[in-house]
């Protein structure tokens, strides 16, 4: 697993990656997890990703960042 965070002008960016098989087909799971952090990124203005490969899964959280004031 690799584990990143990475602030840009006014962004914050986390990415974490397996190296599994990857996801097979549609997620099916009775959970929310994934569909909980996609609609709290966006309740802050962010996005997330799920990126799919053969080598593995990313997920990766874009996350606005607040002006000092």
């Amino acid at each position: 697993m690799k584990r990143m965070d990475h602030r840009s002008v006014g962004e914050l960016l986390l990415e974490v990656t397996d190296d599994g098989c990857g996801l097979v087909g549609p997620a099916r799971g009775t959970g929310l997890g994934l569909l909980s952090m996609r609609q709290r990124a966006e309740e802050i203005g962010g996005t997330l990703e799920i990126i799919n490969g053969p080598d593995g899964t990313t997920v990766r959280a874009r996350l606005p960042l607040e002006e000092p004031r």
